[in-house]
């Protein structure tokens, strides 16, 4: 156990810095093709393999998915996008105008109008009720590391790319159970019996998390230990991972009314509690070592301009 679960004490990372000075000095391309290199290279699934009677067509579409999350440029346009939609939202609260953007956009693009809050942690049958509606998830039941909008802008992303149609009955697809995989290390850290392509395409693990055993406020757990995530629940630092996507845009220059919105999330969920978050390493060196603090603004919103 011991040699998946080993203890990371942060220590100064020279990529640190330099992620930092590429959120001062660079383009959101530039900044993410870096932050995209950092970290997890651990091999990607290989969907012909791990679902060998998986049709053509669909082998297709879930390669396209994974393909798009993973690409600084396919990110970078989807993030310009939404800030621009967002800027054009005459709403002050920066996260009521990206609710507000998100909402019209899949009001007028997606067959699925509903929009799902996820309060709590589901079981696999009920998430995937929600799944195979595609329906748009606020998921407020993690922490704020993960972020309550990120599934949303991960389908808005997509769509950008895909024809809405075809993002809707894709992630409807995840759902078939012929396509679920057996996890034999399901009793470890953060696994799930049962992994699902929601599970590969939406909702990768960060490269760490924070157990928070003495149930602190999130503001706090920060600075806490953190254990790494073992490599066989296959992180990521793409936008596959809502908890690395989240961290990018909340550092980001270029995207000044997302990155608002998501730092007036984490100054609204700042006392919360939860245990086993997820997070990145990249978040956890900023804090840490004091490089990003005062740029960043861990919970500081900027006026609208």
């Amino acid at each position: 156990m011991k040699s998946y679960f080993r203890l990371f004490s942060t220590q100064y990372r020279p990529e640190m810095r330099d992620l930092l000075s590429h959120q001062f000095n660079s383009s959101i391309e530039e900044l993410l093709k870096y932050a995209t290199g950092l970290g997890c290279n651990y091999p990607e699934i290989d969907f012909s393999k791990r679902y060998p009677h998986m049709n053509s067509r669909d082998l297709q579409l879930f390669r396209s998915f994974s393909q798009i999350m993973k690409k600084p440029l396919c990110i970078a346009k989807g993030l310009k996008y939404l800030n621009n939609l967002v800027s054009l939202v005459s709403i002050p609260d920066p996260e009521l105008a990206l609710e507000k953007a998100l909402t019209d956009f899949e009001q007028k693009h997606f067959n699925s109008k509903k929009i799902k809050d996820v309060t709590s942690e589901l079981s696999i049958a009920d998430f995937m009720k929600l799944v195979e509606k595609s329906d748009n998830i606020r998921d407020a039941g993690v922490s704020y590391f993960h972020g309550l909008q990120t599934h949303r802008i991960q389908k808005f992303i997509l769509a950008l790319h895909l024809q809405p149609k075809i993002v809707e009955l894709t992630i409807s697809k995840m759902a078939n159970s012929e396509y679920f995989f057996i996890n034999e290390h399901h009793n470890t850290l953060g696994g799930k019996e049962i992994y699902t392509l929601w599970d590969a395409l939406m909702d990768r693990p960060a490269e760490a998390s924070i157990p928070n055993k003495d149930n602190k406020p999130l503001s706090q757990v920060i600075f806490d230990e953190h254990v790494l995530t073992p490599h066989f629940l296959l992180p990521v630092c793409d936008s596959r991972c809502p908890e690395w996507l989240r961290f990018i845009i909340s550092i980001s220059e270029e995207i000044p009314f997302l990155k608002n919105a998501f730092l007036a999330e984490a100054k609204r969920r700042k006392d919360e509690i939860h245990t086993d978050c997820f997070i990145s390493l990249l978040e956890i060196d900023s804090c840490k070592n004091d490089l990003g603090n005062k740029n960043q603004g861990l919970f500081e919103v900027r006026p609208r301009s």
